[in-house]
């Protein structure tokens, strides 16, 4: 994946050949008896290249990537800076001293310790903040630009930030009376090789915001593709429900069919048993009936047991009390009294051997 875009890489390319043009610039200078009289032509250059260098920024204030800008913004702080170092200005190569006081009042809660580490916290403050301002000074060069340009707070604030890195803070008084530290410190630099420094460390967070970049967008790509991960492996899972949803849903059926089936096959027996069942009724039925005709139709009056026998067969049943005798034959019953029939009942009148039938509608005995 590319960092940059088209016109940022076209900056870039712009910054490392106005470097190497001032690299050049230092190397033909320092073999040059004549470092005077070109002294003025190298500065009109440098200005130049710092104007080319606004223009360029102006037609790529479009970049919205923060690393980006920043990348761009530290690149022309280093060329500023690295003119700067080559041809300093006359009157400023030497060695510079800042002294500062300071007195911290102490709080019921502070210490001699607390108060003397507040107090130094404080003086280190205002050094840095003179130091950053005499080498800001010392570049002499504004930062005007707004909307998504370089401002001039973050040129200064890198300046005094790279500033106190490379200068170390010397104690030159202090005093504690129980209430107050008093402190008296100095910061000596050299401009020029505050300048040096102050370069080779944006050198280096110039290479950390570059592969920071990297990093950033590798870490987008794994996050998207996480994410993706994540939404193909939700699907696969609602997959693998519905999957298993339909399975058990089609084993539910299968076990539906065989049940249907089985149900089947048990009416078709049950038809069956039911058909041999009436078949067997009406079998017995046929024979009730064939019976009772027979009692009906050939039974007569003064027949002995025997002779009702011969005509109609044996009995289905017989009944007996005292000197009555019965016989069964389907629908009827033929009652002997004194061993001779006497007549023919209905069996829905028939109340058991011992009951009395004299009376003659119950007799349908033909005569």
């Amino acid at each position: 994946m590319n960092i940059l875009n088209k016109n940022e890489k076209e900056l870039y390319e712009l910054i490392d050949k106005k470097i190497y043009t001032l690299k050049s610039c230092q190397s033909v200078l320092e073999s040059n008896p004549a470092k005077a009289e070109i002294d003025a032509a190298i500065y009109m250059l440098n200005r130049k290249t710092i104007e080319n260098l606004q223009k360029s920024i102006e037609r790529n204030s479009k970049i919205t990537s923060n690393q980006n800008r920043i990348m761009i913004i530290l690149s022309i702080v280093i060329i500023i800076l690295t003119f700067f170092s080559v041809f300093p200005t006359k009157g400023y190569g030497q060695e510079k001293s800042f002294i500062r006081e300071y007195i911290y009042k102490a709080s019921e809660t502070d210490s001699k310790v607390s108060s003397r580490q507040k107090a130094l916290q404080e003086v280190k403050a205002l050094l840095i903040e003179e130091l950053g301002t005499y080498v800001e000074s010392y570049v002499n060069y504004q930062v005007t630009e707004e909307n998504n340009k370089i401002t001039k707070d973050f040129f200064t604030n890198e300046i005094k930030t790279l500033s106190a890195g490379t200068t170390e803070l010397t104690i030159l008084e202090e005093s504690w009376d129980g209430y107050e530290y008093y402190v008296k410190s100095e910061i000596k630099a050299d401009p020029n090789e505050i300048i040096t420094r102050i370069n080779q460390t944006l050198s280096i967070r110039e290479k950390n915001l570059a592969i920071d970049s990297l990093k950033i967008l590798l870490t987008s790509s794994n996050s998207k593709i996480q994410l993706k991960d994540a939404e193909l492996a939700e699907l696969q899972k609602k997959v693998t429900q519905q999957n298993q949803l339909v399975i058990s849903k089609e084993n539910e059926v299968k076990n539906l069919q065989k049940q249907l089936t089985d149900a089947k096959n048990n009416l078709s027996v049950y038809e069956t048993q039911k058909q041999q069942l009436l078949t067997e009724i009406q079998k017995i039925e046929q024979v009730i009936k064939n019976s009772t005709n027979n009692a009906l139709n050939n039974v007569r009056l003064g027949m002995k047991p025997s002779e009702v026998m011969q005509v109609c067969g044996n009995p289905r049943s017989t009944d007996d009390c005292f000197e009555y005798l019965y016989y069964n034959y389907g629908e009827v019953w033929v009652m002997f009294h004194a061993n001779v029939a006497c007549a023919v009942l209905y069996s829905k009148n028939y109340q058991g051997s011992c009951s009395s039938y004299q009376n003659k509608e119950y007799n349908i005995m033909k005569r």
